[in-house]
């Protein structure tokens, strides 16, 4: 069972890891936008390529993680016995 609980924290872990990268290439986005003096400004290349980075996260590596981490704390929780497959996962 505490094997089960490290995984799922680990799973999280990553999730919340990415998101805060995430969050800021997204508030730097914002900023970019906005008629405010943003550092890097005359770069366009740069901010495509924080718009890509910051979707890749968002929808696959945050979404990822954080669904499989929930669902490996909920599956060891409700059954109450380890998880199989955990040099897979």
């Amino acid at each position: 069972m505490q094997q089960s609980n490290r995984l799922a924290q680990a799973h999280l872990w990553v999730a919340f890891g990415f998101f805060i990268p995430a969050m800021l290439l997204g508030a730097w986005q914002m900023w970019m936008r906005s008629p405010l003096p943003a550092p890097l400004h005359n770069h366009p290349d740069l901010y495509y390529a924080s718009v890509t980075m910051h979707g890749t996260i968002m929808a696959y590596v945050l979404t990822t993680f954080f669904a499989m981490g929930f669902g490996y704390a909920v599956a060891a929780t409700s059954l109450g016995r380890p998880i199989r497959g955990k040099t897979a996962a």
